[in-house]
């Protein structure tokens, strides 16, 4: 045995002025600190996706301990606070409200959709869905509702600053130029989606994901546990309910038909896809750079740090490795796929007419969502897939609310006896209401935090 004879980094230069290439730079330094680290930030102004409105998904919210971030100091402070649900109007029929991610409890070994689509008939689904009558109710308190996950959004300006101090205070130097980059081992590239999407290994998603273009404003407002996300003829508008601030969005091919943005709107030119081969020898893609899966549901964020849990993983060494780089882009592309999939659905689902919403419809029959919407109609289960960023509660009350696809024919549902599923449901059904109400009220249970 000789060892590892890989020769670790000495040195890195992350390219980009938002949280992506920030957590990127603490991240490596609390994995190698010994390594030089140097965030290139841009002077241009450009602004990402993901670095405009941070979310951080359950599978990605691990990764708080590793860039040195407390979770409850963060929502102590009002820099942080919860969503349970996302509701849509006017997407199909009447509005519908799609939880984060809930553990339903199974039924003689059944999963708990089906028996429920079986037996429960088409009610108001969230008399057995703990988060989303959490949500309708405004009511959440993390530590003492179990069974419920939650994403934790952030308010993008001050998140950024605060990592800014971290990374200073651990030793990573700033810069306006890439001087002191030409000779890092390492370059890691948290750019615009523009950037990458000239690239000739770009997968456009664009006709799945439609929309390029994005103009956000902000106003004051209560906090909430639910996104907002109106569908119309020219595109999407969503209201984000964060720390201390409302977020209006407006998502749509021209900015111009877009009836109520503020003059004074912020604008995102964005390209739905993702890099084939984010690692090539010593260049990185991350963020934006790497994968843009659209701004509905604002996954871009969790999908970056899930991607940089890959490449901590595997650690990048001084000199190129082939092997290694091909695993990171096999893998990072089953992360960046799935969320497309998902994000590709809600689309696809939308019953408008409007020219918009046509590209994305018209893949409803198409691989993989054809399969996906297929399977769920046969037997009222959520899509089988290598990565699980998007809880199968959301999945499955997506494909519910969108398409017509319920009760399904699962085999192993229907041979569950009727009695028995009547009593499974209203056991649940009796559970929802008791812990709705053991719950306190969201807003005045985040005052009190923050206010101490």
């Amino acid at each position: 045995m000789t060892g590892n004879t890989r020769r670790p980094i000495a040195s890195a230069a992350i390219f980009g002025s938002g949280a992506v290439a920030l957590c990127a730079a603490l991240a490596f330094k609390r994995a190698i600190p010994q390594c030089r680290i140097c965030v290139i930030e841009r002077v241009d102004g450009t602004a990402t996706l993901a670095d405009s409105f941070p979310v951080i998904y359950p599978p990605a919210l691990p990764m708080l301990h590793a860039l040195g971030l407390d979770e409850a100091g963060l929502v102590r402070s009002g820099l942080a606070s919860h969503k349970i649900a996302d509701r849509f109007a006017g997407w199909a029929g009447d509005p519908f409200m799609i939880p984060v991610e809930e553990d339903e409890p199974p039924v003689s070994g059944v999963p708990f959709g089906p028996i429920a689509r079986l037996h429960g008939g088409e009610g108001d689904p969230s008399v057995r869905s703990a988060a989303l009558a959490l949500a309708r109710a405004g009511r959440f308190r993390p530590d003492e509702a179990r069974g419920v996950g939650y994403a934790l959004r952030l308010e993008p300006d001050r998140l950024a600053r605060a990592l800014r101090t971290i990374a200073e205070r651990a030793g990573i130097t700033f810069a306006k130029t890439d001087d002191e980059a030409r000779d890092a081992d390492l370059r890691i590239d948290c750019g615009s989606p523009h950037e990458s999407s000239h690239a000739s290994s770009f997968k456009d998603w664009s006709a799945s994901i439609p929309g390029h273009q994005l103009v956000y404003w902000e106003s004051e407002g209560p906090v909430s546990l639910v996104d907002n996300h109106t569908a119309f003829d020219w595109g999407w508008r969503g209201d984000l309910y964060g720390p201390g601030m409302r977020h209006h969005i407006a998502v749509s091919n021209d900015p111009a038909a877009i009836p109520d943005a503020s003059s004074t709107a912020t604008k995102i030119a964005f390209a739905a896809g993702r890099l084939v081969s984010p690692w090539t020898g010593n260049r990185i893609a991350l963020g934006d750079a790497a994968a843009v899966p659209g701004p509905l549901g604002h996954f871009g964020f969790t999908l970056a740090l899930l991607h940089l849990n890959l490449l901590l993983g595997l650690m990048p060494g001084a000199e190129p490795d082939p092997p290694l780089e091909r695993e990171y882009n096999r893998r990072a592309a089953i992360l960046s796929d799935e969320v497309r999939d998902f994000v590709a659905l809600l689309h696809a689902g939308s019953q408008h007419r409007g020219e918009f919403w046509q590209p994305a419809r018209a893949l409803s029959t198409e691989p993989p969502l054809g399969s996906i919407i297929g399977r769920f109609a046969r037997t009222g289960r959520t899509p089988l897939r290598e990565a699980e960023i998007v809880s199968d509660a959301a999945w499955a009350h997506a494909l519910g609310a969108l398409f017509d696809a319920a009760p399904g024919f699962d085999a192993l549902a229907r041979s569950v006896p009727a009695d028995q599923a009547a009593a499974a449901l209203s056991r649940r059904a009796e559970d929802v209401r008791r812990l709705v109400a053991s719950q306190p009220s969201y807003d005045e249970w985040i005052g009190r935090i923050t206010r101490r």
